[in-house]
């Protein structure tokens, strides 16, 4: 049984919104058949996060799953969780170089492409809105 804890939920909500990211690239650019591509493969992978998620769920503990979780946060912590000490108060497993990991555990470095590929499109329209 796999665990179902606050690194489990992160990873598949950064898997989701890196699926959505990729949604609004393909659409940005219709004519790129590798972007939709690999719009596909992304909400493919997050689709299938998802399910299997839902699955653990049904069968895990998640309230046991959590308190795993923040146990290792706060072995590498001195004994604090990473909310304790951060002002933002978010998990660990928030952390932008976190999600980073987790998208490229699943893609590898066409992933780092792409999202280079969206942080263009969204200067881009911020550009033309202003």
């Amino acid at each position: 049984m796999a665990s179902v804890g606050w690194k489990r939920q992160y990873e598949t909500e950064t898997l989701y919104r890196f699926a959505m990211m990729m949604k609004i690239v393909a659409a940005r650019k219709p004519e790129d058949a590798e972007a939709a591509a690999f719009a596909r493969k992304t909400r493919l992978v997050a689709t299938m996060q998802i399910s299997q998620e839902e699955i653990d769920l049904k069968s895990g503990d998640p309230a046991r799953d959590r308190f795993n979780d923040c146990a290792v946060c706060k072995k590498q912590n001195g004994d604090r969780c990473y909310r304790d000490f951060n002002e933002k108060k978010d998990c660990i497993y928030e952390r932008a170089d976190v999600k980073l990991r987790v998208i490229m555990k699943h893609f590898g470095e066409e992933a780092k492409r792409w999202i280079e590929e969206a942080g263009k499109i969204a200067e881009a329209e911020l550009e033309a809105k202003a």
